[in-house]
């Protein structure tokens, strides 16, 4: 038997870890490997390479070294994803571009009015990541410092800003990740399957994840992590425990029976009809007016006799703010959290201002990056459009993380 085929697909990208992390973790390696390599060589169209957005203290990693992985990662796209030397610097290049969002940086702009707006900390900065874009410095400074809703433009504060360029380094990134596998899938992937041919799906997953010391929360992407366990879980209990037990019952084998926890009602509170999911995309729905509080609130209500969802006795939260849940999931209970700096409804909605989207749809130069958002813009309008020819449904949400 010989390998005939291989192809790779996208179950979760932690794509938060771009712009934030737990103290101690890694971003994504490649990062630190690009760093490394750019101390002994500078990119030509940077003026010098942002380094801030990397965090020094974690920039080794046990048993990791980023100078050797470095060539293996170069041999990789070159051999597997079929790059040349030009073609492989260029999508390098656009990491360059995520690290180069990470510098730009606001100030408050204060008015006599409430509605306080805000301005590029360092204009040099910010044309910096507009060449490394390659992308109209004017609108990536619009998209940035003002949101436009039908015809009513309002100024964005130096928090919101920020996090719109987050989000726009965080879809870069997706999308240049989603186009590395498709690179590499043109390559390893047979467009003829071989009769007879035996499949072998293998799952490549992040561990149950929570976070139990001081400072630290459980948040929207503990969820999304939690959830794939439980439903690995589950796949795992019906393939091998429960099936197996079955066999040997009815064979009449000798055995001593296992039990096992049945996670079928976790899976029912967040994915069920009128669960968790449904709940933060009917909440993500309701635009501007759409808050964590109302979320939370809605599924406590909706929940309150279920055993699997609870919420701590002391609720120390500030006014109008979304009280803490807890799921017993079955590696453990999880108390998860919305902030007002990780909402969960903006989280999830993750739907890039116009203008942004604009920015990096119209070229400014032969940066590679535009070129890659494009195609992905491009790719995903048109399965938008698929989607509702063929279900008669309204297309999802651009950018929706979870769909019931």
């Amino acid at each position: 038997m010989a390998l005939e085929s291989s192809w790779c697909e996208t179950a979760l990208l932690e794509k938060t870890r771009v712009v934030e992390r737990a103290e101690g973790e890694r971003a994504f390696h490649v990062f630190y490997e690009l760093l490394e390599q750019r101390r002994r060589r500078r990119p030509n169209y940077l003026p010098e390479h942002p380094c801030r957005s990397a965090d020094a203290s974690a920039t080794k990693a046990r048993g990791f070294d980023d100078r050797q992985s470095y060539p293996k990662m170069i041999e990789s796209l070159e051999t597997v994803c079929q790059l040349d030397g030009e073609a492989r610097e260029a999508l390098l290049h656009c990491v360059d571009a995520v690290l180069s969002l990470g510098e730009v940086s606001f100030d408050t702009v204060y008015a006599r009015t409430e509605d306080h707006g805000c301005k590029v900390s360092n204009a040099n900065d910010l044309t910096q990541a507009a060449n490394a874009l390659g992308c109209d410095r004017a609108l990536l400074e619009e998209g940035f410092l003002r949101r436009t809703v039908g015809t009513s433009t309002t100024s964005l504060s130096a928090d919101q800003a920020m996090d719109a360029r987050d989000a726009l380094a965080k879809e870069l990134y997706s999308r240049l990740f989603d186009r590395v596998v498709e690179l590499s899938n043109a390559t390893t992937r047979r467009k003829d399957r071989v009769a007879d041919s035996v499949v072998i799906g293998m799952l490549d997953l992040f561990g149950f994840e929570f976070y139990g010391a001081a400072g630290s929360t459980n948040g929207f992407e503990q969820l999304l992590i939690n959830f794939a366990n439980e439903r690995l879980q589950q796949r795992f209990v019906a393939d091998v425990l429960a099936r197996a037990q079955r066999e040997l019952l009815a064979e009449g084998v000798p055995w001593t029976r296992v039990d096992y926890q049945d996670n079928a009602q976790v899976l029912r509170l967040i994915e069920a009809r009128g669960g968790l999911v449904d709940i933060l995309n009917e909440e993500c729905i309701r635009g501007g007016s759409g808050a964590d509080a109302n979320f939370v609130g809605k599924l406590l209500r909706t929940y309150k006799e279920n055993e699997i969802l609870s919420t701590p006795k002391i609720r120390m939260t500030d006014s109008g703010e979304a009280l803490p849940f807890k799921i017993n999931h079955y590696a453990g209970d999880v108390l998860y959290r919305c902030t007002a700096t990780a909402s969960w409804v903006e989280r999830n909605r993750d739907v890039l201002p116009a203008k942004l989207v604009e920015a990096m749809t119209t070229p400014a130069g032969a940066g590679m990056s535009v070129a890659v958002f494009g195609a992905a813009e491009a790719r995903q309008l048109a399965a938008q459009r698929k989607h509702r020819r063929q279900s008669g449904q309204r297309a999802l949400r651009r950018g929706s993380q979870v769909n019931a």
